[in-house]
Order: C-alpha cells, then sequence, then structure tokens
C-alpha cells in the first residue's frame, strides 16, 4: 500500500509538472501565432509602401527626364519639392517599418527557441 500511494503521489507530481509545461507551451504557441500574424500585416504594408514609393521614384524620374527638355523657368516649382518631401516620408516609414518587422522576426524566432 505504502508503495502504491507513492507511485500515486509521484505520478501526480509528474502530472502537475506537465501541465505547467504544457499550459505555458500553449501561450507561447498563442503568442508565436499572434506575433506571425502581426509579422504578415507589416509585411503587407511594406509591400505596400515599396509600391508607392516605387512609384513616386519613377514618377520622380519621368519629371527629371521631362525637366531636362523644359527650362528650368517652365518647370514646376511646387511639385518637385512636394515629392521630394513624399519620397523622404515614404523612406523614413519603409525604414521604420523594415525595423518593426525585423523586430517582430527576432521576437517570433527567440519565442520559438525558447519553447523548445
Amino acid at each position: 500500500r505504502d508503495e502504491l500511494a507513492r507511485l500515486q503521489s509521484h505520478e501526480n507530481n509528474l502530472n502537475g509538472k506537465f501541465d505547467e509545461s504544457a499550459s505555458t507551451l500553449a501561450q507561447l504557441r498563442g503568442a508565436s501565432t499572434t506575433e506571425t500574424e502581426r509579422m504578415a500585416a507589416l509585411q503587407v504594408s511594406v509591400t505596400t509602401l515599396s509600391e508607392r514609393l516605387a512609384s513616386l521614384v519613377q514618377e520622380v524620374e519621368q519629371l527629371q527626364a521631362e525637366s531636362g527638355s523644359r527650362s528650368e523657368a517652365s518647370l514646376d516649382q511646387e511639385k518637385v519639392p512636394r515629392l521630394r518631401k513624399a519620397m523622404q516620408r515614404l523612406r523614413t516609414e519603409d525604414r521604420q517599418l523594415e525595423v518593426r518587422l525585423r523586430l517582430a522576426q527576432r521576437e517570433i524566432l527567440s519565442r520559438q527557441a525558447c519553447a523548445r
């Protein structure tokens, strides 16, 4: 009887430890899923902003090509500074999103490493 009680106590102890580990693992998986979704959203945002940046760069290049054939007096002086500001803003946003994306990736990888 003592042996049976001791074995049952040991089994209960092991089950308690396993339940805690399983619960922690489930939490980590949930957090990983959330971070993966967040990273996917950031990647979509980076792609969208990159496309906008490419469009603006193309427009600036087109304006520069057109300005080469025009005299400087006829060049629209308001549009170029606005485009430059827009390009600078998009570059800044692109860099910020890239940093956030890399941080999210690093966090997911570290959580996955901890889960193992």
